[in-house]
């Protein structure tokens, strides 16, 4: 084996090098087999970087779709995001990198025609990764079965989310699909609808071509809310919904619904209507010259939290309709209809809220965040504003997180191609409450601290009159 001539010295050394080369040679071996390449088809992109997924998982899917599954970081962006909400002194440095990602991480990957996935298979990823699981409902979630009326034109992932967030399967989610929108959109919202069991989710018929600010997006939501009554009358004694909340698709939700039903219990299912705060000179232009007998004028917001016997008011009664036709030919109706119910005494309108004297009360708990640059037009972080409203990018982040969380239900509005991390990382914030939710058992402290702050009973609605006579 080894030369004669060789003294014991070298004969040792050879003996090395010989088991270095084939150990080489076994550990090269073993990577190959262990880590081989995957071919493109077994790799995802994720914001230009390729995440490898397993033989198995690649087995499981269909030819036609592919989606991301998070890893319990989310891949290292759950840190990221906790980076640019978890304090108000964020650095320059992380904002600017978040600002600088250009493509949203958990988005479904639709074939080139914008075919949608078959339901099994959508389904089982999502519930893979933690979402529309029904044996995690809380008993407080059981109690309150929550309405939604969303109203969407465009962007079949942004609505997935949103719809992912909010879902429950005791819950009722009703879509309006803009008349106007795609073919290829509306063929994917039916396909969403239809993956969800027990008709949970559905579309409004008959949709209507909504208009900015014109009285079709009142209509958009009646058509939600008699949709939602109609199936509700339809189920079993006790699976009737009891609470109304509208969306649109460029929103999304500060809550849990675990807190959203906490709320609820708190605030004893009532109405919530953001209450007649001062408003430009020029709105009032936005009333009829004529209103109903003893309704006052009140202006407030589009986004509402409605109790099921409120709605049917506004389906079912004499008022309610007269108010509808006086609107009817006006812009900005929506911003008006709900207020005048709720601040009018003389209107009985349900769970306004009303003492035993027959005074009106606010709720302090918002139904949406919203930045109008009217209110002020130097302060808008994310530095893009449309239609007077202030768009949330990665420097709201830090403000929606720390000052809105447990005092308002959700945030307006989410451009979808802008600044994409700010949604993301809302998603991973808002996936990782509901984690914790499911491990504990309860809300977060953080919630329920703010919660117990509410006023109880809240302001008097006479104080904002009296304040601002011209809404008399």
């Amino acid at each position: 084996m080894f030369p004669l001539s060789m003294t014991s010295k070298g004969i040792g050394r050879v003996f090395i090098l010989k088991c270095t080369f084939l150990s080489s040679v076994l550990l090269t071996t073993l990577l190959y087999f262990v880590y081989l390449p995957l071919s493109p088809k077994q790799q995802i992109k994720v914001n230009n970087f390729f995440i490898n997924e397993s033989s198995s998982n690649i087995l499981n899917r269909s030819s036609t779709f592919r989606m991301i599954e998070p890893s319990p970081n989310f891949y290292g962006l759950k840190d990221r995001c906790e980076r640019l909400y978890s304090s108000a002194n964020v650095s320059e440095d992380d904002l600017g990198r978040g600002i600088s990602v250009s493509k949203h991480i958990f988005s479904l990957q639709l074939t080139e025609n914008g075919s949608f996935p078959t339901c099994e298979h959508y389904l089982s990823q999502r519930r893979r990764e933690g979402f529309y699981n029904p044996q995690t409902t809380s008993e407080v979630e059981r109690r309150w079965r929550v309405a939604y009326g969303i109203l969407v034109y465009k962007n079949v992932d942004q609505v997935e989310q949103l719809l992912m967030s909010i879902y429950r399967q005791h819950n009722f989610h009703c879509i309006h699909v803009d008349s106007k929108a795609t073919p290829t959109f509306k063929r994917q919202m039916e396909r969403l609808a239809s993956c969800f069991p027990h008709d949970s989710v559905f579309l409004a018929p008959n949709p209507v071509d909504v208009q900015w600010a014109r009285f079709s997006l009142v209509q958009a939501e009646l058509a939600c809310m008699g949709e939602l009554l109609r199936r509700g009358r339809g189920r079993k004694r006790g699976e009737m919904w009891d609470y109304f909340i509208n969306l649109t698709g460029e929103e999304f939700p500060l809550v849990t619904n675990m807190e959203l039903a906490t709320l609820l219990d708190k605030i004893h299912g009532v109405n919530l209507v953001d209450g007649p705060g001062k408003h430009p000179k020029w709105e009032r232009d936005r009333l009829p010259a004529k209103l109903p007998p003893y309704l006052a004028p009140f202006k407030s917001s589009t986004h509402v939290g409605l109790c099921r016997e409120a709605v049917e008011f506004i389906l079912e009664s004499k008022i309610a309709s007269e108010l509808l036709d006086s609107f009817s030919q006006l812009w900005y109706a929506e911003e008006a209809i709900f207020a005048i119910l709720q601040y009018n005494k003389h209107a009985s309108f349900p769970c306004s809220r009303s003492s035993k004297d027959g005074e009106k009360y606010l709720v302090e708990f918002s139904p949406r965040y919203k930045q109008w640059s009217f209110e002020n037009s130097k302060w808008c972080p994310s530095g893009f504003i449309q239609r007077h409203i202030c768009m949330v990018g990665v420097k709201t982040l830090p403000q929606i997180v720390n000052n809105y969380h447990g005092v308002t239900l959700a945030v307006n509005k989410f451009p979808w191609h802008f600044e994409p991390l700010a949604w993301d990382c809302l998603n991973v914030w808002h996936h990782s409450r509901v984690s914790e939710e499911r491990r504990t058992g309860r809300v977060s402290t953080h919630f329920l601290s703010k919660l117990n702050s509410l006023a109880n009973p809240a302001h008097r609605i006479s104080n904002y009159i009296r304040k601002h006579p011209k809404w008399r």
